[in-house]
């Protein structure tokens, strides 16, 4: 004899893995988070902001640990890690340890985000000592 299950929604509040998903605002925010980021970056070199590519100011000041151009070829990697974190924001957490980890990640990802957009303004404005502070909070 079979036994017939019925598979019920879980009511409101029973679903550990919705409770501890993060507001429905949270992704939407992470992702203009890296739009920001990435579109600053790119809008460096495409306009170029105060008539300088990135590579143009490090150039033009002569710095002496200025790494080969191929070590920036990185940025792509780390862009497409940063959207697959972005994309994953989406998605209710596995665990409430996941969340707890997210929510604290989250909070780094927007600060440095942030930073690296603004640090990008500083840098091509050739404004070294808030550069040099945004590095640091970037780091």
């Amino acid at each position: 004899m079979e036994e017939n299950t019925v598979v019920r929604p879980d009511p409101v509040g029973e679903n550990p893995a919705a409770d501890r998903s993060a507001p429905p605002i949270v992704p939407i925010l992470i992702l203009v988070v890296l739009i920001i980021m990435v579109g600053v970056n790119a809008l460096a070199n495409i306009l170029p902001i105060n008539n300088l590519t990135t590579g143009e100011v490090s150039d033009q000041l002569g710095n002496l640990f200025a790494p080969a151009g191929l070590t920036f070829s990185i940025w792509g990697l780390i862009y497409l890690l940063l959207a697959a974190f972005t994309v994953f924001q989406f998605f209710p957490p596995v665990s409430a340890e996941v969340a707890g980890r997210l929510k604290q990640v989250r909070l780094f990802f927007t600060l440095s985000s942030l930073a690296n957009a603004a640090w990008i303004f500083c840098w091509h404005y050739l404004a070294l000592e808030a550069s040099l502070v945004l590095m640091l909070v970037i780091l």
